[in-house]
């Protein structure tokens, strides 16, 4: 519509150029229906829109140069210049004082922008113009300086002859002034001013860079150390991180586990393979420290393994105990045995002797009685020499048992006899004693009636 306009409105046929305020009223309801703010003012009407340079500035550098229609633009940049132009000739001054909205047509970037649209249009002393306005708002822009100087070869001359000018006094006060004391000193304040810097951000690279480029000796070093701390650091975290992710599946399915073996410990909490298997999921790296089967079910089990093999040491030590004194009891009993039995062959062997002798001394009696006293007394005198040989065999046979019997006794009878004397002893003296002692309880007990006194 806006280019149907301007076509209208530059038409040589009088009949064309009569459609065009229609057109501009058509683009005016538009954009009032449409509402955007910066084309239409809420307080000007058809006539004062249509002839406000604002509008078609605003046309040109907010809508069809952003939406990157430059034939479009540099038409609504055409009717800025020519709206401005016919306010000039006018007699209107176009600035602040006149109309707020004017701002926008004194500034560098609107004459930037209407030198370039004129450029478009082949206008180069227009161009020129525009760009030499803008130059009077900043003449130290440099995309303005360069653009001119490719316009105008004077104004190239002009900006050469300012740098080499401005050149020149900065080298002069660089010689002057950047000595090597001033210099000292202000790689001393700047590296002041890095350190503050350091102090406060010790992680800001500027300031790490600054301070390895200035103070080589004091950080330089330091920071490649920590840089290549930093980089092992974060290869270990990153393979840390790996293994932490990698765990994760395992380290869900051993919550799932040691659930199950709390739940189980709970049903059957003296079950030998339950205990095994809370001890196993407990102390394995994958499960969570803060489970119930950590923190409570494996200090109780350990407690109680603990308590047991106290338990068991204890009992096998009384068990111990009881098997060497019942040992020790039976080596006794078996001592006192075999002395028993070597008493009795002793006492066996006396009486079989005083049997035999006895025996003889009828025989000898009953010989004496015989008419035939020689032959009674060889006959009992062989007799005698055939049962002496026994009885030397035999006495030799009871020497030795006797030896034998008489050493064990030796060793053990001495003890015994001690022991049944000393405990025959003590039974008599305690007799004794306790005679003794009623006696004198009899002696000291006064009479059952004392006698009375009569005067």
């Amino acid at each position: 519509m806006f280019i149907y306009a301007r076509s209208m409105e530059k038409s040589t046929n009088p009949t064309n150029r009569f459609k065009a305020p229609s057109l501009y009223s058509s683009l005016y309801l538009l954009c009032k229906a449409t509402k955007p703010t910066s084309v239409i003012h809420p307080t000007k009407t058809f006539q004062e829109w249509l002839r406000d340079p604002v509008t078609w500035h605003v046309f040109g550098h907010d809508y069809f140069s952003q939406a990157n229609e430059p034939l479009l633009a540099r038409e609504a940049y055409s009717a800025c210049q020519e709206k401005t132009e016919a306010l000039l000739a006018a007699g209107v001054a176009v600035d602040e004082e006149v109309e707020p909205d004017y701002g926008v047509l004194q500034t560098l970037q609107f004459y930037f922008n209407m030198s370039k649209n004129a450029l478009e249009l082949q206008n180069i002393e227009l161009a020129i113009e525009y760009a030499e306005k803008a130059l009077e708002k900043d003449h130290f822009n440099s995309e303005l300086r360069a653009y001119l100087a490719s316009l105008s070869k004077p104004h190239a001359t002009l900006f050469d002859v300012e740098v080499q000018a401005v050149r020149r006094f900065r080298q002069g006060w660089k010689e002057r002034a950047w000595t090597d004391g001033f210099r000292s000193r202000l790689k001393d304040q700047l590296i002041a001013e890095l350190e503050r810097s350091y102090a406060k951000d010790p992680y800001n690279l500027h300031v790490r860079g600054r301070l390895a480029y200035y103070a080589r000796e004091m950080y330089r070093y330091r920071f490649l150390f920590e840089e290549k701390c930093a980089v092992r650091i974060q290869r270990s975290y990153r393979l840390s991180k790996q293994r932490w992710d990698w765990k994760i599946p395992l380290r869900q399915r051993y919550v799932e586990l040691a659930n199950q073996t709390e739940s189980a410990f709970q049903q059957s909490p003296y079950s030998l393979g339950v205990r095994t298997e809370v001890i196993r999921v407990a102390r394995s790296s994958l499960c969570p420290k803060t489970h119930r089967i950590s923190t409570v079910s494996l200090p109780r089990l350990l407690l109680e393994d603990e308590s047991l093999r106290k338990i068991i040491r204890a009992f096998r030590a009384s068990r111990w105990r009881r098997m060497i004194s019942e040992a020790l009891q039976r080596i006794r009993v078996r001592r006192m045995q075999v002395l028993m039995k070597y008493a009795v062959i002793i006492q066996r062997y006396a009486r079989r002797y005083q049997a035999k002798l006895k025996l003889i001394a009828l025989r000898i009696e009953y010989a004496r009685f015989l008419k035939n006293a020689i032959t009674a007394q060889n006959v009992v005198r062989k007799y005698l020499a055939v049962k002496e040989l026994r009885r030397r065999r035999r006495a030799l046979q009871m020497t030795r048992r006797r030896e034998a019997a008489i050493q064990v006794l030796r060793r053990s009878l001495p003890t015994l006899l001690q022991r049944r004397v000393g405990r025959r002893r003590r039974e008599v003296l305690k007799k004794e004693r306790e005679r003794e002692r009623l006696a004198y309880e009899d002696y000291m007990r006064p009479p059952r009636y004392s006698p009375v006194m009569v005067d």
